[in-house]
């Protein structure tokens, strides 16, 4: 692999490392199957059990044998006597014969001796008794088999697909109760900078909200991850404790004290005590990315403004983080119509934020560390090196924020 760790990368020279080094998880794990939902699973499933286990009545109806009613007509209706009722969940008490039959709901077991099930809107009910004006069309009618929608030991899932409400449906009516799938990734979340304080604490003079952990959590609980946030203040020992206790994780993503200011302690640690792959991205907002690799986890250190955060998770961490989860890339772009102009206040590689209405995106952008860039936005707009200018009116490829 060639040496990118003293040259800036290009956006998809970064996206395209990043993705190298982000391996598929191979551990697996059972899970509850409520909790299956939208895992990948870790093996072939076959069916222990036939579904239905029984012949069963697809209508509300009659059940009797075929040959009762087979010359039934307008001119010469057939009365077969009723001679039991069956619910789903009851067993039949009674065996159907050539002159009976037995009112069956939908979903009942049917009774031995029936081979047909005939719908209650063809029958007329007169005391214990159901006229038939005409026959069934087949033997077998309305009666759903035994292993009809999954028969025992088909194989119902493929390994590496995603469960999702339908297979979990699959799934119950197999009687399982819990899946095998691979684990999560693992991603820990740390925010560096003693301006920081979490919601609820009294700012002194300086101080600032921690806006990323939040940010990042939300964002990560979409991609199936496992948040561990933690705030780490600017200094050296305390960066390094803050990584040294979060190498369980696949991935560490470190928000601040990337760039290379006195105070910027992220990277200068992440130098020091790590093996840096690239620090620095041709694109803007988000230029001092610095990306490494300790041990068994791999380490993404960006700018700890908003939307720098904001950007750096789309592009780069939400692409690393579905690979290692064996999903696919996420479908979150369209092509938009612009209301107005947007030019390019940078050479680098620019992304900019907007809103949706319709079929059209306005831009919002301010500055990378305004908040209201991310308040109001809907999505991001790309500008890539050799683009200056999208006229108002010309259609753009938006990433919708999800």
């Amino acid at each position: 692999m060639p040496d990118t760790s003293t040259r800036m990368l290009s956006v998809d020279e970064a996206l395209s490392t990043l993705l190298s080094y982000a391996k598929e998880i191979e551990e697996t794990e059972e899970v509850p199957l409520i909790q299956a939902n939208s895992r990948i699973t870790s093996e072939e499933l076959f069916a222990k059990i036939n579904v239905p286990g029984f012949d069963r009545s697809a209508m509300d109806g009659y059940a009797l044998k075929f040959s009762s009613i087979e010359k039934a007509s307008k001119e010469n209706p057939v009365a077969l006597d009723i001679v039991d009722e069956i619910f789903a969940g009851s067993p039949a008490k009674t065996k159907i014969e050539k002159n009976t039959c037995a009112y069956i709901a939908t979903g009942a077991k049917i009774p031995p001796g029936a081979d047909t099930v005939v719908m209650i809107e063809d029958t007329v009910t007169e005391n214990k008794t159901a006229v038939f004006k005409k026959p069934a069309s087949r033997p077998g009618e309305n009666i759903a088999l035994i292993g009809e929608d999954i028969k025992k030991d088909s194989k119902i899932l493929e390994k590496g697909v995603t469960i999702n409400p339908a297979t979990i449906g699959a799934m119950a009516a197999l009687g399982m109760i819990s899946a095998k799938v691979y684990r999560k990734p693992v991603c820990a979340v740390i925010s560096t900078g003693s301006e920081l304080r979490e919601p609820g604490e009294e700012l002194e003079e300086g101080q600032i909200y921690n806006i990323n952990s939040y940010t990042l959590e939300a964002l990560l609980q979409n991609s199936s991850v496992y948040p561990y946030p933690q705030i780490v203040r600017d200094k050296e020992k305390d960066v390094i404790k803050g990584i040294n206790d979060c190498l369980f994780a696949d991935l560490i993503i470190i928000s601040g004290g990337s760039s290379v200011g006195k105070l910027d302690i992220a990277a200068k640690v992440i130098h020091e005590i790590s093996e840096v792959i690239f620090h620095g991205i041709y694109m803007k907002p988000g230029k001092p990315t610095i990306f490494a690799r300790l041990k068994n986890s791999l380490i993404l250190g960006m700018p700890g403004n908003p939307t720098s955060c904001l950007f750096n998770t789309y592009k780069f961490i939400i692409p690393m983080l579905q690979k290692m989860a064996r999903k696919p890339a996420l479908q979150n772009k369209q092509m938009l119509r612009l209301t107005e102009d947007v030019t390019k206040t940078t050479d680098r590689h620019q992304f900019v934020t907007v809103s949706i209405n319709g079929d059209e995106a306005t831009p919002i952008f301010k500055t990378s560390s305004a908040i209201t860039s991310m308040l109001r936005a809907d999505g991001y707009m790309e500008l890539a090196d050799d683009i200056k200018t999208i006229k108002k009116g010309e259609t753009a490829s938006i990433t919708k924020l999800q």
